[in-house]
């Protein structure tokens, strides 16, 4: 017989529904998955994110999705678990292909028709009450024949149907593929702006659209607004009505300024915006834009992805001339540094407010590209006197630099340091050069005053009486004792 039928069965006791939506909720969380504001990036802990879409993070889209998939499993246990794991479920839904679209359509609307025509007056609210954060992210099709064809009425008709089923939607990011814009027709986004107002008016508090012109009319709850790059050329995204509670705008696209508009007056809440290095030349409404709003602004991200080599000094210049508030600065890098010639001595604008500067580098550089990263820094600050702190920000990049581009960060991370620049890595720590150099390194890269200056900055180690000097044993690199004999 087997050992197996001996065993003692053990009957759990039943938790209460309270403690089991507490399990759930901890199974499936994602920090700042519903997070309206866009934090600000010196100010917020390492992992909140510092941009308008979770696109922009690729660990963060992982945890969502990841998270998605555990609810799948919970939802199909067994009935208790069903009922209490939907809302979960539908609290954030993501689509990825239009295809799908029909079919959840006819998923939500089928259980608002059940929760209306209910009287038994239980009061269970249909699945897409629970909805606060839609993803858009459709693909028309897998060939280049299915992305370009036309988009079948049922596919456009079930999302503008979709959208009406969401009445407390916070968070609409439409992060779709150009093709399916196009396939939708000209009067698509007008409709679906139309569904929003009429509604999640109320409830919706960020927004990631590709023409905003058509949608935040209305919209009074809104906190943050991008405007996505996209194939097609939308109009200037600053002639529209924003909310007076908007605090984060992200300009990421080409707009067409051909018509003349009148520029709103300040928004009192916008404090932080996104811009790309190019808007300043072809998008001449932004130093109109400004003019009146610059006052206000105290923090600015400036995305470099062009090959314009007049465009980040010709922003940097305009921002230190319009935003005398201006603290924050955030240079983001999609590609090398090497290949963009944005960081010659033409460039070097005057920052004189500027305390913070933040830098986002490619996950994976050169050494000839990360020292013009550090020649830029050394001669920014001799005008930027204000500069206090360069933070590096995306952790990808930082590990790329400090571990296979080790001499070349040191070099740089030294000459800073001469400056009283703190330097920090993603987290907000500060990187100290005589904690992570090694003596030889402190003795190539600085002299014997600059060495006395750092190592003084580190708690006083144990003194060996018989020399009344650091004993290698107390150092975290253990090296021999003559080289340290040199420094005395």
């Amino acid at each position: 017989m087997s050992a197996s039928w001996s065993k003692k069965i053990v009957v759990l006791p039943t938790l209460p529904p309270e403690l089991w939506l507490h399990i759930f909720d901890f199974a499936t969380h994602v920090p700042h998955l519903f997070d309206s504001e866009v934090q600000n990036p010196f100010s917020s802990s390492p992992s909140s994110p510092t941009y308008p879409d979770y696109a922009s993070d690729e660990k963060f889209r992982q945890a969502v999705r990841a998270a998605l998939v555990t609810k799948r499993y919970l939802v199909r246990v067994c009935k208790q678990w069903h009922a209490l794991a939907t809302p979960l479920l539908y609290a954030a839904i993501y689509i990825g292909w239009e295809r799908h679209l029909p079919q959840l359509r006819d998923t939500l609307t089928a259980d608002a028709d059940r929760a209306r025509a209910d009287t038994s007056g239980a009061g269970a609210q249909p699945k897409g009450w629970w909805t606060r954060r839609v993803d858009l992210a459709m693909r028309a099709g897998r060939t280049s024949a299915e992305q370009w064809a036309p988009a079948p009425e049922t596919h456009s008709t079930a999302l503008l149907q979709l959208i009406r089923c969401f009445p407390n939607l916070e968070i609409l990011s439409a992060l779709w593929d150009n093709s399916f814009l196009m396939q939708s027709g000209p009067r698509f986004q007008a409709e679906l702006a139309l569904a929003l107002r009429h509604t999640s008016a109320h409830a919706l508090r960020k927004l990631v659209w590709p023409n905003v012109c058509d949608v935040v009319n209305g919209l009074t709850a809104l906190r943050t607004v991008g405007s996505i790059p996209d194939l097609i050329v939308f109009p200037c995204p600053l002639a529209a009505a924003f909310p007076p509670s908007l605090s984060y705008l992200w300009l990421a696209g080409d707009y067409s300024c051909a018509l003349p508009h009148v520029h709103p007056a300040p928004l009192p809440a916008l404090r932080q915006i996104s811009v790309h290095d190019h808007h300043l030349v072809e998008f001449p409404c932004l130093a109109d834009f400004l003019a009146i709003q610059g006052p206000r602004l105290e923090t600015v991200r400036v995305h470099l992805h062009t090959d314009r080599p007049d465009g980040l000094g010709a922003l940097l210049r305009a921002l230190c001339d319009a935003c005398t508030n201006l603290r924050h600065l955030v240079l983001s890098m999609d590609r090398r540094w090497e290949e963009l010639d944005v960081l010659g001595a033409g460039d070097r604008a005057v920052m004189p407010g500027v305390t913070h500067l933040g830098l986002r580098l490619p996950n994976q550089g050169r050494n000839v590209e990360y020292r013009r990263v550090f020649e830029w820094l050394d001669a920014l600050k001799e005008r930027a006197e204000a500069l206090r702190i360069v933070r590096f920000l995306n952790s990808s990049g930082w590990m790329d630099l400090k571990t296979r581009h080790r001499r070349v960060f040191l070099e740089g991370l030294a000459g800073l340091t001469r400056r009283n620049v703190r330097v920090e890595d993603p987290a907000g720590r500060e990187i100290v050069f005589a904690e992570i150099a090694t003596p030889s390194e402190v003795q190539a890269k600085t002299g014997r005053r600059m060495m006395l200056q750092l190592w003084r900055r580190l708690p006083p180690p144990k003194r060996d009486p018989q020399y009344s000097l650091i004993r290698s044993s107390d150092l975290t690199t253990k090296y021999e004792f003559r080289e340290y004999l040199f420094f005395y």
